[in-house]
């Protein structure tokens, strides 16, 4: 989810590199499902944790973030 956090933050993160991993498809497969966020998702990582509670609707709505270049 912090590859998406900061893409979401317009951050500089370009490359990531797993080489020498196990199991990768697992690795990969995760890593993409968790680079969808929600506005609750960011309040909860960067904010205040009651105003996450209060949250609802498309609040909740999962968006793709992704600025990487390369893995």
């Amino acid at each position: 989810m912090s590859i998406a956090f900061n893409a979401k933050k317009k951050g500089s993160l370009e490359y990531v590199d797993f080489e020498n991993t196990i199991n990768q498809f697992n690795l990969y497969n995760t890593l993409f499902n968790k680079m969808n966020i929600s506005e609750h998702d960011h309040e909860t990582w960067y904010g205040d944790p009651t105003k996450a509670a209060k949250m609802s609707g498309k609040d909740f709505d999962k968006v793709y973030y992704n600025n990487l270049k390369a893995l």
